[in-house]
């Protein structure tokens, strides 16, 4: 995601890396007591808002206690939610290759 590594479960990312942060998606209610603590924000990246996402700075990212159960929560939440069907191909977005005209 945003070329960056990230953890996935039933199709549904729970977990990644951006620039120096970690992102999670964590419940609503979870979020918003972390917010309100000042422990994470709403993560941001290259102008998307992706609000079901905290994003973790320092000095919580030098906690590795506490980043784990984070974490932990984070895969919990994420697991618990049903999961998504597969992807189906759509033959009108196919692509071809381009050359000359001749």
């Amino acid at each position: 995601m945003f070329g960056c590594p990230c953890a996935f479960c039933g199709g549904y990312m729970f977990a990644g890396v951006f620039e120096q942060s970690i992102v999670l998606r964590l419940p609503a209610a979870r979020r918003e007591a972390l917010l309100a603590a000042g422990s994470g924000r709403i993560f941001e990246a290259m102008g998307r808002v992706m609000r079901e996402y905290l994003r973790f700075d320092e000095p919580i990212l030098s906690a590795p206690q506490q980043m784990e159960s984070l974490c932990a929560e984070a895969l919990a939440f994420v697991a618990a939610l049903p999961p998504k069907p597969p992807k189906v191909a759509n033959p009108a977005r196919k692509r071809t290759a381009r050359g000359p005209k001749v």
